[in-house]
């Protein structure tokens, strides 16, 4: 096929999976200005892995593919996450939109992620001084773009969400939580005929 036919292919693959992403988005927070705020971060989430590809020059590399994946999903899981602590913070537990919920929720977050960044971190690390081995030429492009994503997916997640959360005022607390229980609906035993009571 022609290279342009190729490209728009593309580009229409990647508009209608962002449109997707989104409303995958603001289906988890049920908030439409939650799901913006996610939805603007996550391409800076993933900017440490394609900027650590093109310096790699494996940007259409199968490796740095599977690496970008799998950044996508840890920047994804993680924004979804602390997102979610501040609704939970601001709704249940009486924290009121401010610098005091942002730095708590994100301070929560970090005792989680970090640790697993960490340790993902440390498992690919030995990847990078294997050098191009027979046999394990996708590893090394993928290693470099999942810690130059990993650097960068903590860094907006407990840094620069926090202070876009503050700064945008995306208060949570009039949003309706699609997890949290119906007051109004009650379980009640039914009621037994007085005639087939003994």
């Amino acid at each position: 096929e022609a290279p342009e036919l190729v490209h728009s292919r593309l580009l229409l693959f990647i508009l209608v999976a962002g449109i997707g992403i989104f409303f995958l988005f603001q289906s988890a927070f049920a908030s439409w200005r939650l799901a913006a705020l996610a939805m603007v971060s996550l391409p800076a989430a993933l900017s440490g892995g394609l900027v650590t590809a093109a310096i790699a020059g494996s940007t259409i590399h199968l490796g740095a593919l599977a690496g970008l994946l799998s950044v996508f999903g840890i920047a994804a899981s993680s924004l979804i996450a602390l997102l979610r602590r501040y609704q939970r913070l601001e709704r249940f537990e009486g924290e009121p939109l401010g610098p005091g919920l942002a730095l708590r929720g994100a301070q929560e977050q970090v005792a989680l992620t970090v640790p697993a960044m960490l340790a993902a971190g440390l498992a690919l690390s030995p990847a990078l001084f294997l050098g191009d081995v027979p046999g394990l030429e996708v590893m090394r492009p993928m290693a470099m773009v999942i810690l130059g994503g990993l650097l960068t997916t903590g860094l907006v997640c407990h840094l620069v969400v926090p202070a876009l959360f503050v700064r945008l005022g995306v208060s949570s607390a009039r949003d309706p939580d699609p997890f949290a229980p119906d007051d109004d609906i009650r379980l009640e035993a039914p009621a037994v005929p007085a005639a087939e009571r003994t």
